[in-house]
């Protein structure tokens, strides 16, 4: 009898392994071996900015200026999910999370050699010039 229990919550404990492993899919990672980036890098992301920022009318016409730290998930098709504002002018941030929102897909990260659904952080800076 007692064998029949041990193997009872043997397969029990295999059975919850396995599901927990077939949820890793759905795991949004903050550490990963090579980071999300917009394809390009840097340099296209800059040019992504200048071709499509629109700078909020009222923060012109105010002359408000700043930086807008966004934070968002880049799933392991590169698609840009759940945009937060975390800081920044609250007048510039809507048209932060609406320049990521429309971004083309990035490519995503990278962990344990597989693609996976990860946090990023990005700062759009908006400038006036003088």
């Amino acid at each position: 009898m007692k064998n029949f229990y041990f193997i009872t919550l043997l397969q029990i404990a295999i059975v919850l392994s396995l599901h927990a492993q077939s949820n890793s899919k759905d795991s949004i990672y903050m550490h990963v071996d090579t980071a999300a980036d917009f394809p390009g890098g840097q340099p296209a992301w800059m040019l992504y900015l200048m071709k499509n920022l629109v700078y909020p009318a009222k923060a012109m016409n105010t002359r408000i200026t700043g930086n807008v730290l966004l934070q968002f998930v880049v799933d392991e098709k590169g698609r840009v999910k759940k945009v937060n504002a975390l800081s920044g002018p609250v007048i510039l941030q809507k048209e932060g999370i609406r320049l990521l929102q429309s971004s083309p897909r990035w490519v995503p990260a990278i962990k344990n050699g597989e693609k996976v659904s990860s946090y990023r952080n990005q700062h759009v800076s908006f400038r006036l010039e003088s």
